[in-house]
């Protein structure tokens, strides 16, 4: 059996309806509740419907996935600096992460992966 789940970040389901934007709504659609989630943010929500659990309560939280940013970023002492320099300007992105990957100071995407634990435990998985 092959399962094709289509999700637009974002998109709010009130809205879609009471709007009657039928070009968004699928065969077969729903509303998935999340308001039981600490912090809202994209990959621990998806995590969430991927599991059907609250993976905040397995160690996948949004404080976990900042720490791990940070001691990516803190890994080396010029990269504080940059980040710091980084916060002061208004510019939102300088395209800093790219420079690093291709010196190998840091990986292509920031850290938000799954622990390994919890992705085996997704319906995809399952």
């Amino acid at each position: 059996m092959k399962l094709l789940i289509i999700g637009l970040d974002g998109l709010d389901y009130d809205i879609v309806l009471r709007w009657n934007l039928r070009e968004y709504l699928q065969k077969y659609y729903g509303k998935h509740y999340v308001g039981f989630a600490c912090r809202l943010y994209t990959p621990i929500l998806w995590g969430m419907f991927l599991t059907g659990i609250n993976v905040e309560k397995y160690g996948y939280d949004l404080e976990k996935l900042k720490l791990k940013r940070e001691l990516e970023i803190w890994k080396y002492g010029f990269l504080r600096k940059m980040y710091m320099f980084r916060r002061k300007i208004p510019i939102k992105k300088l395209g800093i992460r790219p420079i690093l990957v291709i010196l190998g100071l840091a990986k292509k995407y920031p850290p938000s992966i799954m622990p390994s634990h919890l992705l085996k435990r997704t319906f995809i998985e399952e």
